[in-house]
């Protein structure tokens, strides 16, 4: 598509101001006609893109980086936004674009491409496919071969065919992929590829063994020459093309096809030779293969699912809660419509949050954020101020079988956490409670009126131990909690550093030390002022060496914790030292080093060996330089952080986050501003081309909010 064509695509595909067709901006239920007028105030410009595109780019890096940039929040956008915007963009930027993110595409940038898309956006995500794979690559690349698009097939000829993916793509290009007339559809260039290859001196046998395989006769025929290299598979695969293309008697003569092959190969043409295909699996087959991480199902089958009761498990909640969410990030099902179908209440609720792992799939986080943002705005209107309503959702979240509109809309519910009821929570993938979830969406005076309602004791046990936390919870436990809230609430990895401080400042605290102590996220003085009344004895170090293998971050905490005493920490190091892997070890030493000083750290790793000859290089050479140097660097270069959820790091564990809802702010910028206006998301590329030092947020927040209520 050319460039001076953007701006007139874009005005088509937005429509005008005066058109009839536009309708106010859309909220999370916006469906594909919730479209709304540009705005000039803006300065907004549909072809402002376009018009960058033939200005003289100062540094080529920043044009690439602003496609990545705005492909990555095109992930943000509501996926029917998704088509007009890519159509706009000039051609060839979008294939720089699809290269350059190495696969990391929304689904519906995906799905554009795959079904509306230039070739050589095709042959882009080609490309990138066959290099880094990613979610759902086979899927991919079985599309793109439907395609039957040359250039596209080309591409994984130009990639290493050891990687299976290539390989498969190869095959399935030159054999088992049929036209109308049932013959492999094999582009020119790459049948004139194979034939240069093979007729050049020395051929490799990668390349034999494809054209052997290949459904052509010429092809076929260009490897005869070449028979003796060639496996029995090959051979028999050359015969079987070249009888079903009725050329087989112009290789008659060319003994060296079956000679000692064995019985099979005997005389080229007798009926022995009907066996091949079944004696050498010489069938093929070529067909588009689902894939269920980017295949959005229907409505329909999803109401299917729900109606078969397909959540009365851990395994088939866990997979109605993934086909939903992918449905909510392809468009194939909106956020509207999954809140009035989808049941339990639970997973409605669990679809509205997902920890920092699951949130790098692409537009993850826009579809859990509008259903966030829709429960809460009809939490708001069902159940107002009213504290007991409240409190009994809350309690039933985990229970009820209905939507959760129809949970926020019953006034039959009973006080309290149920009885006897199935707790579908208990099936949810995620790292979020649904009673969690509800009560830091409800107002912070009605939250904390909620929880001093009757028979909420249960529920509030059981939410001091789950994630999100909000303020009138944490609030609640700490200063009117039990002992048991309060050490689950300590335990909880998501409570930030200053409530464990204020647990530890409470009476009766010994719930909250053994919890502490025995988690993997805490202020090194937090874990000192946890471990201060523990005796330095048998049962301790017996505790730390039995943890230095499997949990190194506790062992190293419960070392550190006691470290008051540096003749304590040089023998807990000592006894647990071997348990401890690499990395375990080099934070060991730099922790001996920082409380004892290097000269233990020397002692202590020469006692272990036995000899300078077979000490650790970083102690090696620490006392090589007299300082602890050496061993800081080992530390660093190999931490043992990685054993840490880090879905509980920042921002959850701030203590700011307990008083706002957890939203997703890239979303809660968009939504207002940018949702049904190709227009104005033509008009952030060009802002990302022009001005690539400005985050993603500044450039988005320079748009009018066009709805004051998100």
């Amino acid at each position: 598509m050319a460039s001076d064509s953007a701006a007139s695509a874009a005005a088509d595909s937005v429509g005008s101001p005066e058109s009839a067709d536009w309708v106010s901006p859309p909220d999370p239920a916006g469906g594909a006609d919730s479209l709304s007028p540009p705005d000039s105030a803006d300065g907004v410009d549909p072809a402002g893109w376009a018009d960058l595109a033939d200005r003289p780019d100062p540094a080529g890096s920043d044009r690439v980086q602003a496609l990545v940039r705005l492909l990555a929040l095109l992930g943000s956008a509501r996926p029917v936004d998704v088509p007009p915007v890519l159509a706009a963009l000039p051609e060839g930027d979008l294939a720089l674009g699809v290269e350059a993110v190495q696969g990391r595409l929304a689904l519906p940038v995906r799905e554009y491409i795959l079904t509306e898309g230039p070739s050589s956006a095709r042959a882009a995500l080609a490309r990138a496919t066959g290099l880094v794979g990613g979610a759902g690559s086979v899927n991919t690349v079985d599309r793109l071969l439907a395609l039957c698009d040359p250039d596209v097939d080309a591409v994984f000829f130009d990639l290493d065919p050891a990687r299976t993916l290539v390989y498969r793509a190869r095959q399935a290009i030159l054999r088992h992929r049929k036209g109308p007339d049932g013959r492999a559809v094999i582009p020119p260039s790459v049948k004139r590829r194979l034939l240069d290859a093979v007729g050049s001196p020395g051929p490799s046998a990668q390349q034999l063994t494809e054209a052997a395989a290949a459904d052509d006769p010429d092809l076929a025929l260009a490897v005869v020459p070449h028979a003796k290299k060639l496996s029995r598979t090959d051979v028999a695969r050359v015969m079987h093309t070249l009888d079903t293309h009725g050329r087989r008697r112009e290789v008659k003569r060319q003994r060296a096809l079956w000679a000692g092959r064995g019985s099979d190969f005997t005389v080229l043409g007798f009926p022995r030779f009907g066996n091949l295909p079944e004696r050498f699996a010489l069938g093929t087959h070529f067909e588009v293969r689902d894939s269920d991480d980017v295949t959005g199902i229907s409505l329909e089958r999803f109401r299917e699912l729900v109606k078969k009761r397909q959540y009365t498990d851990h395994h088939r909640f866990s997979k109605l809660h993934e086909a939903a969410q992918v449905a909510l990030r392809t468009g194939t099902i909106t956020a509207a419509e999954m809140l009035e179908y989808a049941r339990p209440a639970a997973l409605a609720l669990a679809l509205a949050l997902c920890d920092e792992y699951d949130a790098e799939a692409p537009g993850l986080r826009r579809a859990c954020d509008d259903i966030l943002t829709l429960i809460a705005r009809h939490a708001i209107e069902q159940l107002g101020g009213d504290v007991k309503r409240w409190a009994r959702a809350v309690a039933w979240a985990d229970y009820h079988e209905g939507t959760v509109l129809e949970l926020l809309a019953d006034r039959d519910l009973t006080p309290g956490r149920p009885s006897g009821e199935v707790q579908y929570a208990a099936f949810n993938p995620t790292g979020f409670s649904a009673a969690n979830i509800l009560l830091a969406l409800a107002p912070p005076d009605v939250a904390a009126g909620a929880l001093v309602t009757k028979r909420m004791k249960k529920s509030i046990t059981a939410a001091a131990r789950e994630a999100p936390l909000c303020r009138a919870l944490v609030e609640f436990v700490v200063e009117h909690g039990t002992v048991p809230q309060r050490g689950l609430l300590a335990a909880n990895e998501a409570t930030p550093d200053s409530i464990l401080l204020r647990l530890l400042a409470k009476p009766k605290n010994a719930a909250v030390l053994a919890s502490i102590r025995e988690r993997e996220l805490v202020d090194p003085q937090i874990g000192k002022a946890a471990f201060a009344g523990v005796p330095r004895d048998q049962e301790l170090l017996d505790w730390i060496v039995d943890h230095a293998a499997t949990d190194p971050v506790l062992a190293l905490n419960a070392i550190r914790g006691t470290s008051q005493d540096p003749a304590w920490v040089f023998d807990a190091t000592r006894a647990a030292l071997d348990e401890f892997r690499e990395e375990g070890q080099a934070a060991a030493y730099v922790l001996l080093a920082e409380v004892a000083g290097v000269e233990a750290v020397w002692a202590l790793e020469l006692d272990r060996v036995g000899s300078l000859d077979y000490m650790a290089d970083q102690v090696r050479e620490s006392m090589a330089t007299g300082d602890a140097a050496p061993l800081l660097a080992e530390a660093a270069a190999h931490p043992v952080s990685e054993t840490i959820a880090a879905y509980y790091a920042e921002p959850l564990r701030t203590e700011a986050a307990l008083d706002r809802p957890p939203a997703d702010p890239m979303t809660q910028l968009i939504r207002p501003r940018l949702d049904g206006r190709p227009d104005r998301w033509l008009a952030l590329a060009g802002k990302l081309r022009e001005r690539p030092r400005d985050s993603d947020a500044e450039l988005v927040g320079e748009f009018s909010e066009l709805r004051s209520e998100y």
